[in-house]
């Protein structure tokens, strides 16, 4: 990045960092295509379902940079790199979710079902088994 252009974000984060709301715009309008691309690149390697979540996750990286401005200190590294390392606990978060229950991270919106299941749960099916009935019946006879 130019020099020119690290003063100007600076600038940027000083002010939303102050509340100005329309350098608050402005500083989230240059973090979320870096938030972007940063979970784009790592978010390729995910099994599946996963990979949808990069504009969600984007979202997420730039609500979070949002969220931590009040907070943040300017300890002389660029702002690039606190947005990455936010960025970075996000996807880690993804990455954990997806490696834990594959395939069960999200159902992106258009394979989404048009109307709950009304189908009977497990616990209403071992309630209508025969083997429920039994110890039912059981149960009467003490």
């Amino acid at each position: 990045m130019r020099d020119d252009e690290t003063t100007v974000i600076g600038a940027l984060v000083h002010r939303a960092v102050d509340g100005d709301a329309q350098a608050t715009h402005d500083l989230l309008a240059h973090v979320h295509p870096l938030a972007l691309r940063y979970c784009r690149s790592r978010l390729n390697r995910l099994p599946g379902d996963a990979r949808h979540f990069v504009e969600d996750l984007a979202q997420e990286v730039c609500v979070a940079v949002l969220m931590a401005l009040p907070r943040y200190k300017d300890t002389g590294r660029p702002f690039e790199a606190f947005v990455f390392a936010i960025a970075g606990h996000k996807v880690a978060d993804l990455q954990r979710a997806a490696m834990r229950h594959p395939g069960s991270t999200a159902v992106p919106s258009d394979e989404m079902p048009e109307r709950p299941d009304d189908s009977l749960g497990p616990e209403e099916r071992a309630l209508l088994s025969s083997d429920a009935a039994w110890a039912k019946k059981l149960l009467a006879n003490l």
